[in-house]
This record gives C-alpha cells, sequence and structure tokens, in this order.
C-alpha cells in the first residue's frame, strides 16, 4: 500500500481541484486551475526518478547513443526517427537522462492538456479518469509510445473536422515516434462513421465471448497466413508465439469495469450521439474493446495494442454524466467514479516496482533501483 500513495494522493488532489473547477463558474479561475493541473502534472511526472519499468532500457540507451546526430538514425540499434532525434537533441542540449525524461513529460503535458481543454468540460476530473484508466503507465512506460499517442488524440480534430492532409501529416509525424501509429493512417475513414447501437453491442458481444470462451483469434489467424511464408519465418512466429504469456479468463475488476463501460455505451448510446464529439469517442472505445478483447489470448499484445485508445475512457465516462437526468443518479456516478478510481490506481501502483521517486528529492541511484528491478521484476 505505501508505494500508492503518491499517485493515490496525487488522483484525489485532482478530484478536489475537479469539484472547485465545477462550482466556480469564473472563466479565469477555470483557467488557472486547469494551468495548476498541466503543471502539477508535469512536477510529478517530468521530475519522476527511476519508476516503473521501461526506465531499464532507455537508460541505458540514453548514455550510450551516439552524440551524432546521423549516426545514430543510420544505427540500426536506435530507435524511430523521431524518437532518435530528441533523445540525441536532449543529450546534446544537457547529458542527463532526467532531462530527457523532463522534456518527454512536457511534450505529453502540453499535449494531453490540448487535448483535455479541447474536449472534456471538467478538465481536472479529465486529468483523473485518464491516469487511472491507462494513463498512468503511458507516461511512465511508454516514452515513445506516449508521444504517438498524445498526437494521434490530437489529431482527432482533423477527422471530425475533414482535413486529410492534416490528419496524415501528423500521423506521419507520430509514426517517427512508434510504429505503432500506422494503425492509426485508416482511421480517418472510420471513426467519423455512424454505426447503430446494435452494430456496437455485436462488436461488444463477440468480443466477450472471445475472451470467456477464449477463442484464439491471433492464433488462428497466424496459422492462416503461415501458409504464404517461408518455414524459417513460420519456424520464428512459432517461436515467439509459445513465448508470448497467456491470458486466462477470470471475473476480475477490470473485466466488471469494461463491462460496466460497454453496458452503459449501449444503454446511453443515443443520448451519447447527441453530444459534439462523442460519435468519435465511441468508435475509439469500440476499437478498445476489438483490441482488448479480440487479442485476449496473449496478455502483452492485447495490453499494447488496447491502449492506443484507452484515452476514450476521459471523454466518455464524463458524457455519461450529461445522459443522467437525474441529480441523484449523476451523484452515484460520480461517487462510484471515485471510489472505483481510487482502486484502480491503488492496483496499478502497489509494487515496489513503483516506488515513487522524485529527483527534486534525493532519490535513489540508478544502480539501487536496478537491483530492486531484477529482485523483484519477474519479465511478466
Amino acid at each position: 500500500m505505501e508505494y500508492a500513495w503518491p499517485y493515490i494522493s496525487l488522483i484525489c488532489f485532482y478530484g478536489i481541484l475537479a469539484l472547485w473547477y465545477h462550482l466556480t463558474n469564473d472563466a479565469t479561475k477555470r483557467g488557472s486551475i486547469a494551468l495548476f493541473c498541466s503543471v502539477i502534472f508535469l512536477l510529478f511526472f517530468g521530475f519522476r526518478g527511476f519508476c516503473f519499468y521501461d526506465w531499464n532500457v532507455y537508460y541505458p540507451d540514453f548514455q550510450s547513443i551516439p552524440d551524432s546526430l546521423s549516426a545514430s538514425l543510420y544505427n540500426g540499434k536506435w530507435y524511430e526517427p523521431g524518437f532518435t532525434t530528441l533523445m540525441v537533441v536532449c543529450k546534446k542540449i544537457y547529458d542527463s537522462y532526467h532531462f530527457f525524461v523532463f522534456v518527454v513529460c512536457l511534450i505529453n503535458a502540453l499535449l494531453l492538456s490540448r487535448f483535455l481543454y479541447k474536449y472534456i468540460d471538467n478538465i481536472p476530473l479529465g486529468f483523473v479518469i485518464f491516469l487511472c484508466m491507462g494513463g498512468l503507465s503511458i507516461v511512465t512506460d511508454l516514452l515513445r509510445n506516449s508521444i504517438a499517442i498524445f498526437i494521434f488524440m490530437n489529431a482527432i480534430d482533423y477527422i471530425t473536422r475533414r482535413k486529410p492532409w492534416h490528419y496524415f501529416a501528423a500521423c506521419t509525424l507520430a509514426a517517427t515516434f512508434h510504429l505503432s501509429a500506422i494503425l492509426y493512417f485508416p482511421l480517418y475513414f472510420i471513426l467519423h462513421k455512424e454505426w447503430t447501437k446494435w452494430g456496437f453491442a455485436t462488436i461488444f458481444l463477440i468480443g466477450n465471448l472471445i475472451l470467456v470462451l477464449r477463442i484464439p483469434v491471433l492464433i488462428s489467424l497466424i496459422q492462416a497466413g503461415s501458409f504464404f511464408l517461408d518455414s524459417t519465418t513460420k519456424e520464428h512466429i512459432d517461436e515467439y508465439t509459445r513465448l508470448l504469456p497467456t491470458l486466462s479468463f477470470q471475473i476480475s475488476i477490470g473485466y466488471i469495469e469494461r463491462l460496466f463501460t460497454g453496458v452503459l455505451i449501449f444503454v446511453y448510446y443515443d443520448k451519447l450521439k447527441t453530444i459534439q464529439n462523442s460519435n468519435v469517442f465511441i468508435n475509439c472505445m469500440t476499437l478498445f474493446f476489438v483490441m482488448f478483447f479480440m487479442l485476449s489470448e496473449f496478455r502483452t499484445i492485447s495490453t499494447r495494442m488496447s491502449m492506443l485508445f484507452a484515452f476514450a475512457y476521459v471523454p466518455i465516462w464524463i458524457d455519461f454524466i450529461k445522459c443522467f437526468l437525474r441529480y441523484r443518479n449523476k451523484i452515484c456516478y460520480l461517487s462510484f467514479l471515485c471510489i472505483y478510481c481510487i482502486i484502480k490506481m491503488y492496483s496499478s501502483s502497489s509494487s515496489i516496482i513503483y516506488h515513487y521517486d522524485n529527483i527534486l528529492f534525493e532519490p535513489d541511484s540508478y544502480n539501487v533501483r536496478k537491483a530492486v528491478f531484477q529482485k523483484n521484476y519477474d519479465g511478466d
């Protein structure tokens, strides 16, 4: 429990700001609260020490990456060109991994804030839901992927305004930070479409059946496609799929949360459709379910792919508030959100791996955290 307290305290503080934001109608005060939320986000995550997992990979790479940008870009060892360029430039400005993390977090904070300002009525509440519903992992463990996701979140506006060149340029930029952004390209032709509630229900039901019955969708697709591959490639794919951890079905709080969200979307589908831009986010939420349920035989793939659309929880969960006509139902729903977000944050940060350090207050050294990581991280 002790390791989760900093993160729980953070979302509770955001919760207090959300209440203050709701109670005031002064635009200036609301603007100040929103700015304060962004600053707190940057201070908390931008100055973090060696927390979570991915620093174990990125810190050694930052230390060893060549100072020459051309050498780094043309050396196959390094990452996508946008991320590699950012890493090299940061190292040239100030040779510190923590400075590099701060710059990445600054980019993320600006992009996330811009997204929340545009689509969310209560910005502090948006920070709470984002962090609890996958955002904590995105901003701490996905240095490359996080920038790509945030760029796409801001490119959604180009879908609704039907500006293809702007959208594809943004997705191209996102792909220079993480190649998974390639999946965003075809969404220009999909996300603005209006589907019926029964179409959503069909997809959601099929996804649940695949998860509950453990239907091996991905394995079946790989085996079907293997007929067109040479024997060596087939052997590599078979070996890789054997190594991937599988996800067995169990009734968990996470499954109940996804079931709850899907049912509410179906029940209030028509009301949600009347809210501006909700159509795009319902479709993003549908893609989240597709990725999570239909790839569920492999936990890593399912989690990583669904994470690309986890941000949809923020506008969808906040838009639910507008769907309730009775004030008592709104209070009950908000009470549920408060309790669940605390539980979710606790479950997401209760291990010693998540022990929070801030570089402004004498954090543990790399070697100390490396020893803790090697002792406790089981590679799952």
